[in-house]
């Protein structure tokens, strides 16, 4: 109860008392170090593709198949996804890890 009161008499200074542990906290977190979530760049590629005023089958016949026989040529793909959706078209390469993406 001697909590309440105190909040309840002096509204000001539980006020300040609350912006300080804020501020105190947003520094700790900008502080902290990340040791157990390294540095990751998942080895995924996506091409999307426009193709205006195309239904999905077209879309599918006339853009994604034609990229997918492209870009299957490459090397450490280890897994080949495509979406084909009116007017878009979109292929995921999943490539191998240590695979160079530059």
């Amino acid at each position: 109860m001697q909590l309440s009161k105190l909040a309840v008499r002096r509204p000001v200074a539980v006020t300040v008392f609350v912006i300080i542990a804020l501020i105190f906290g947003v520094i700790s977190l900008q502080r902290i170090g990340i040791d157990l979530l390294p540095d990751i760049n998942f080895p995924i590629a996506v091409v999307v593709t426009i193709y205006p005023g195309g239904a999905a089958q077209t879309v599918e016949q006339n853009v994604t198949i034609p990229v997918e026989g492209a870009l299957a040529g490459i090397s450490g793909i280890q897994r080949i996804d495509s979406f084909s959706m009116e007017n878009v078209s979109a292929v995921v390469l999943q490539f191998e890890w240590g695979t160079d993406m530059l």
